[in-house]
């Protein structure tokens, strides 16, 4: 019976700081994609992830004419709100935000 009653409390804790921990997340996301300004370079791009709390996937190449993306993602597994940055060759050509 104790340990329903224990796994009752954290469940309940878990109901409490989950949607907290989530706006936090999604905070994060959206004030680091409201940074981001078309005509940085990549490298300033990179730099700046590194200093912030988010979760960067690293610019990948979209196709052999200098097209990349990258993502900025919640560390929420159940959430897919992120931003979308694009860039052309070594700058930022675009970041938004997409649910």
């Amino acid at each position: 019976m104790k340990l329903l009653v224990n796994i009752i409390q954290v469940l309940i804790i878990a109901a409490i700081v989950y949607p907290l921990f989530l706006l936090w997340d999604k905070n994060n996301v959206e004030h680091f994609c409201h940074e981001v300004k078309a005509g940085i370079t990549k490298q300033a791009l990179i730099y700046k992830t590194d200093h912030a709390p988010i979760k960067f996937t690293k610019p990948t190449d979209k196709d052999d004419k200098g097209y990349w993306s990258a993502k900025v993602v919640t560390y929420s597994p159940f959430s897919d709100y992120h931003c979308k940055i694009r860039g052309l060759g070594d700058t930022v050509a675009s970041a938004w935000i997409e649910e």
